[in-house]
């Protein structure tokens, strides 16, 4: 828990963003948990949070597939129009850089990285950077 935690406030503070969240999936409940969740504005970190996939199919069915969901204003992209009314605008997040994360080859959870305030445009570095944490995780 403590590395997990170290990990999204490094992560956060690297890429300037207000939140950073590690998931992983319980496969018996058929759920993402949260692992540890950094918030930057409030200094908080929190855990144990659960979201159904089911409950969002699109979102979870293009983090799946995609190597990287990049979406530099969440609130109008198609991949992510399941989660603005219960989640991206009461939050104030407006772009999003998840990257899947992978053990023995199977998907095992995301990193979320999640922007407050003007939509912003992930950079190349940003993304590959995405990548390494994710692996780290």
């Amino acid at each position: 828990e403590e590395a997990l935690r170290r990990l999204v406030r490094r992560s956060a503070e690297t890429m300037g963003v207000d939140r950073v969240n590690v998931w992983r999936i319980d496969r018996a409940k058929g759920t993402y948990v949260c692992g540890a969740h950094y918030q930057v504005s409030t200094g908080e970190f929190s855990s144990g949070m659960h979201v159904e996939p089911t409950a969002y199919p699109r979102y979870f069915h293009v983090l799946a597939e995609e190597k990287l969901l990049v979406t530099d204003d969440s609130m109008r992209d198609p991949r992510t129009a399941e989660l603005v009314g219960w989640y991206l605008a009461p939050l104030g997040i407006t772009s999003m850089l998840d990257s899947p994360v992978y053990s023995g080859g199977e998907l095992a959870g995301a990193l979320c990285h999640e922007h407050v305030g003007p939509a912003r445009r992930w950079t190349e570095d940003e993304k590959v950077y995405s990548l390494g944490v994710a692996n780290l995780a």
